[in-house]
């Protein structure tokens, strides 16, 4: 379904075999987002990647209320 007050996007639900790839598929992106990114950071990095990606956040959170 659509989303009047935001047209970038769109509500999705997952069928329960949806839900059993999604389970079953988790792990291994998991583990792939951690080896790929966040291991060739250092904790100085990660560190200020989260404060980034909080930033970030706030600012679209803040943005859909406006």
């Amino acid at each position: 379904a659509g989303d009047d007050d935001d047209r970038r996007g769109a509500t999705v639900a997952l069928t329960h075999a949806g839900h059993a790839a999604l389970r079953t598929a988790a792990p291994g992106h998991v583990e792939l987002v951690r080896s790929t990114v966040f291991d060739g950071l250092s904790d100085d990095e990660q560190q200020a990647f989260g404060i980034a990606v909080a930033a970030i956040l706030e600012r679209l959170r803040a943005s859909r209320g406006s």
